[in-house]
């Protein structure tokens, strides 16, 4: 019988919280064994790294919609040109 150890999680499991801790929806647990899966696992610690460097990059790129007007405009266009 295999003995189930708490403390250490499996890779997707430590991918799971790692998306977890980023959108704060983590409890404190989740994070310590996240944290020390990460100090012995070089992939997941990549993985953090490039997930939290992809977060950083999609706040600072102060993204916008498309306003509902110009997308009604846009659909309209679409149905008649579609329509010929």
């Amino acid at each position: 019988m295999k003995k189930n150890n708490t403390f250490f999680i499996s890779c997707d499991t430590a991918q799971q919280q790692c998306d977890k801790v980023q959108y704060k929806e983590a409890t404190l647990y989740e994070k310590f064994t996240l944290r020390l899966h990460l100090l012995f696992c070089k992939y997941c610690k990549f993985y953090t790294k490039k997930n939290h460097k992809l977060t950083d990059l999609i706040h600072q790129g102060h993204l916008h919609s498309i306003p509902n007007e110009n997308k009604s405009k846009m659909k309209s266009l679409l149905n008649k040109e579609i329509s010929k």
